[in-house]
């Protein structure tokens, strides 16, 4: 079994930008500006002025910005300020791979980190790749069962890290401490639900991450087979089975464009589909009378969707025509 954290540690530091297909490319630079634009919508909530408190009284000032702010912090406080404020709303973009809100931990540590060495925008736009690739990776090999945990933080932790190291220039070898240092404090209660320490335990994947970078930097390392020890990172969070040919290096698929990220048009309403039942909750009213109207919307829908099925299947069956051929045949693995 090769050694999980090695090969992540690897896939960070030799990543070229420019070797990137352009729409993997694309797809960070849509995260990047979602991620910032609901940092800065989020710096204006309570919570988020809260943390801006503590960061101010408890990390002093540096150089690193508070996203929304005047105040210019240390990498970790930046990183606590930022990850807390991108995810307050909850309107902060989901990728399935690991059902996680990948960009509002990944982000701030790789903003926080680049401040710091002063990297450069396209360094920075790979060391988010980097980061969230990471993440997306291990969220792949977990599987669905994972989200039995918070996500956002278990495996935030780690992309944070990932993507801290590359904006440092971390090497491969000290790359891969920094993802064993961060598995080793990766954790995610569901309890958190619907409590103002969710963001706030964002902001501290982020903190988190970025803080095991430092570590590995300065010379200290985590546990070899961090991941599939027994007592390791899949036998905690995973359904205790690790089976290599699960595990696909970033760069062999990019989860950033397939199965790709996913971004709210409301807040709080994880997918598109939802905004049906909500509707529903809201306009249909209580008691007997409320429970006729939904058995007739729900037959309404059925019916509905039974007509939707059975056209896409009769156009599906019908055999192309000979002056369309090859192009229905191309046609055919897009839908």
């Amino acid at each position: 079994m090769v050694d999980i954290a090695d090969r992540l540690g690897e896939f960070v530091a030799e990543l070229s930008l420019a070797a990137l297909p352009s729409a993997v490319r694309h797809a960070a630079m849509r995260s990047i500006v979602d991620v910032v634009g609901v940092a800065l919508a989020g710096s204006r909530t309570e919570l988020a002025g809260r943390v801006h408190d503590h960061v101010a009284s408890s990390h002093g000032t540096g150089q690193c910005r508070v996203i929304g702010s005047a105040l210019a912090s240390s990498p970790l406080g930046a990183a606590l300020a930022n990850g807390a404020a991108a995810h307050v709303l909850d309107y902060d973009d989901t990728c399935y791979a690991g059902i996680v809100h990948g960009s509002a931990a990944v982000f701030p540590a790789v903003l926080a980190a680049g401040e710091l060495e002063e990297i450069s925008g396209a360094e920075l736009i790979a060391a988010f790749i980097a980061g969230s690739e990471t993440e997306y990776a291990l969220g792949r090999m977990l599987g669905e069962g994972v989200y039995r945990w918070w996500t956002t933080a278990l495996l935030g932790t780690i992309g944070a890290a990932a993507g801290a190291a590359r904006a440092l220039g971390l090497d491969a070898r000290a790359t891969a401490q920094a993802i064993r240092i961060a598995a080793c404090q990766s954790s995610g209660l569901r309890a958190v639900f619907g409590t103002p320490a969710k963001p706030y335990l964002c902001g501290r994947a982020a903190l988190t991450g970025i803080d095991a970078a430092f570590s590995a930097r300065a010379g200290i390392a985590g546990p070899e087979g961090v991941f599939e020890a027994g007592n390791g990172f899949f036998a905690r969070f995973g359904d205790g089975q690790l089976d290599e040919r699960t595990f696909v290096l970033p760069g062999g698929r990019f989860a950033l464009t397939d199965p790709g990220i996913a971004f709210k048009l409301f807040p709080n309403l994880p997918r598109q589909d939802m905004a049906y039942l909500e509707l529903v909750k809201v306009l249909i009213p209580t008691g007997l009378r409320g429970l006729i109207l939904a058995g007739m919307a729900a037959a309404l829908m059925s019916n509905v969707s039974s007509v939707l099925n059975s056209s896409r299947d009769r156009l599906r069956s019908a055999p192309p025509s000979p002056a369309r051929g090859a192009r229905d045949r191309r046609s055919s693995y897009r839908r």
